[in-house]
C-alpha cells in the first residue's frame, strides 16, 4: 500500500528548547514521536536518544525477519514477531536512558514518552508509553488508538469525574522511569484512505477534542502540519508541539 507522510516539530512560544523528537522512516513504515518529560534533566537527550535506539532496533529486526523462513507458519507468526520487535526496541531505549544516567550522573532521571506506528501491509502495529497519542481518521470519524499513562487517566478509570481528574498532573509510565517499562501494544486494520496522526501532548492538550482534530486532519495532507503548528503557536502553546500525519493508499 502506498504511504505518504508529513511531520513537523516546534518549541512553541514559551519553552526555551524543544524536547520533542520525531521519526518518519517511511521506507520501513515506522513512525515515532517522543516527548522528553518536562521538569526532568535533558528531556531533549531522552527523546532524541529513544528515537535513535527504536529506529536502529526496528531496522535490524526487520532485516532479520526478511531473511528468515517465509513459510505459511512463519507468516502467521509475523504479527507476534513484530509486536515483540517493537516491545524490545522500547525496552532497549529504556535501557539506554538508564545507561546514560549511570555514565553521567548529571543526566540521571532521563525520561520520555514514546508512541510508535509500524505499518505492515493491511495492518498497523502500535507501541505506546506515556501521554503522546496516535489517532486514526477514517470516513470522517476519528478514533484515539492509544491510552494515556497519566494520573488523570488513572483517576478517571477509578471513577473520579473528568473535571476533578483534570487537576491531577504527571505520568504513570514513561521510558526511563524504571528498569522494566510497561508498554501498550495493539494492532489495527489499515484501509486505503486512512490517516494516522501521531502527536505529543503539546497538540492534544490544547486541541484534543474530536471535532477539532477532524478539522486539523481534513483537507490537503501537505497542509496539515503547518496548519497545526501555526494554530498551536497562535493559541500561545506553553509546550513543544510535534505531529506527524501518515496517509495510506489514497
Amino acid at each position: 500500500m502506498k504511504v505518504r507522510c508529513y511531520g513537523g516539530t516546534d518549541r512553541g512560544v514559551v519553552r526555551p528548547t524543544n524536547e520533542d523528537a520525531l521519526l518518519l522512516a517511511a521506507d520501513i513504515g515506522l513512525f515515532v514521536v517522543c516527548d522528553g518529560v518536562g521538569g526532568r534533566v535533558a528531556g531533549d537527550v531522552a527523546s532524541s536518544s529513544s528515537v535513535r535506539v527504536i529506529e536502529t532496533a526496528v531496522r535490524g529486526g526487520l532485516r532479520r525477519l526478511a531473511a528468515a523462513d517465509r513459510s505459511d507458519e512463519a507468516c502467521a507468526e509475523r504479527p507476534t514477531q513484530l509486536h515483540e520487535l517493537l516491545r524490545a526496541s522500547f525496552q532497549r531505549a529504556n535501557d539506554e536512558l538508564h545507561a546514560i544516567g549511570a555514565e553521567k550522573p548529571a543526566l540521571r532521571g532521563l525520561c520520555t514518552t514514546a508512541s510508535a506506528l509500524l505499518l505492515d501491509g493491511a495492518h498497523a502495529l502500535i507501541a505506546h508509553v506515556g501521554d503522546s497519542r496516535i489517532y486514526r481518521l477514517r470516513e470522517h470519524r476519528i478514533h484515539q488508538l492509544t491510552h494515556d499513562h497519566t494520573f488523570a487517566a488513572w483517576a478517571v478509570e477509578g471513577g473520579i469525574s473528568s473535571a476533578s481528574a483534570a487537576r491531577l498532573s504527571g505520568l504513570t509510565e514513561a521510558l526511563g522511569i524504571r528498569a522494566e517499562v510497561r508498554i501498550d501494544l495493539s494492532r489495527v486494520e489499515v484501509a486505503p484512505g486512512d490517516r494516522f496522526l501521531l502527536c505529543t501532548d503539546g497538540l492534544h492538550a490544547h486541541r484534543g477534542d474530536d471535532p477539532a482534530l477532524l478539522d486539523l486532519l481534513g483537507g490537503p495532507a501537505g497542509e496539515v502540519i503547518p496548519r497545526t503548528i501555526k494554530l498551536a503557536r497562535a493559541r500561545g502553546c506553553d509546550d513543544n508541539v510535534t505531529a506527524a500525519v501518515v496517509i495510506c493508499g489514497d
